[in-house]
């Protein structure tokens, strides 16, 4: 088709080698739905509760610190255990969902 947006341009693909192929087909369409795997949510709290810990003022830093260490810990003990997303109830219903609406 002509007249695309990024037409003539070289296409973005993702590195996907580390998702199990198997799986590279229902994670791409929950990510371009806006849906992460509850691990790499979990990576996203705790970037965004390092971003706000920095921005506030030194008074207010004992709670979003507190948060930011229950979140740390929760990484640290998802990480000493495999995790299987298909086991994962919300992520699994919500990749259901995707897949029915996609047929």
């Amino acid at each position: 088709m002509r007249g695309l947006s990024g037409e003539g341009k070289p296409l973005q693909l993702d590195d996907d080698s580390a998702v199990p192929e198997a799986l590279r087909a229902a994670y791409r369409i929950l990510k371009n739905a806006g849906f992460l795997p509850p691990e790499l949510q979990l990576h996203k709290q705790v970037r965004e509760a390092q971003q706000l810990l920095q921005q506030l003022p030194e008074s207010e830093r004992s709670r979003t610190g507190a948060r930011l260490e229950l979140l740390q810990l929760r990484l640290l003990a998802n990480r000493r255990r495999p995790v299987n997303l298909l086991l994962e109830d919300r992520y699994r219903q919500r990749l259901l969902e995707r897949l029915d609406s996609s047929a």
